[in-house]
């Protein structure tokens, strides 16, 4: 039988993602975690960085969450890059954008 998932999430009230999506959206899980019932994939984050127009306002607002990231970097776009190693090796993830909006 599927298990209910419930969750409370932060959205912008035009529905926007802030500072284009380099700073997270926000996710109260209910009784139950989705990672609860899923088997070990084998996959795992090895790096991962963040570039923006605006670094030092993402620093800021990440700072402000106690999340932890390496320097974000100067950009044209805000852009997420994570390595992962799987099974088959290392795989290289880049988001370009994340969004059009800032």
């Amino acid at each position: 039988m599927p298990r209910l998932l419930q969750w409370h999430i932060t959205l912008r009230a035009d529905g926007r993602r802030i500072l284009g999506g380099c700073v997270p959206t926000l996710i109260q899980w209910g009784p139950t975690h989705p990672t609860d019932a899923m088997a070990h994939s084998g996959v795992s984050l090895q790096a991962w960085s963040l570039a923006h127009p605006q670094p030092a306002a993402v620093a800021q607002a990440l700072d402000a969450l106690g999340v932890h990231t390496p320097p974000v970097q100067p950009g044209t776009a805000p852009t997420l890059t994570a390595t992962l190693a799987c099974p088959n090796g290392l795989v290289r993830l880049t988001s370009p954008h994340f969004t059009t909006a800032l």
